[in-house]
């Protein structure tokens, strides 16, 4: 599986934003996630939307205001992107 950077993640939420109607990219905030004391993940939080990205799985999954999930986005090399309908 293809890790990529935090960096590298940041960019793909933000180049991913318009396809769930943010035309602001403008990060409010952003935060480290831990479980059980290591490093799992990162929290990416915008105007009206938070993206996760979830590392060992390789995923960011994007969530409105109201906590509804908007869609996934795969990490992972030729992986397609999926979006709720």
């Amino acid at each position: 599986m293809n890790h990529p950077n935090a960096d590298r993640v940041r960019q793909l939420v933000i180049e991913s934003l318009p396809d769930y109607g943010v035309a602001d990219s403008e990060l409010v905030a952003e935060t480290l996630l831990l479980r059980d004391g290591y490093y799992c993940g990162r929290s990416f939080i915008f105007d009206s939307i938070r993206a996760v990205w979830l590392a060992e799985a390789g995923q960011v999954k994007f969530f409105a205001d109201d906590g509804r999930w908007l869609g996934t986005l795969e990490l992972e090399e030729n992986a397609p992107r999926r979006k709720a309908a």
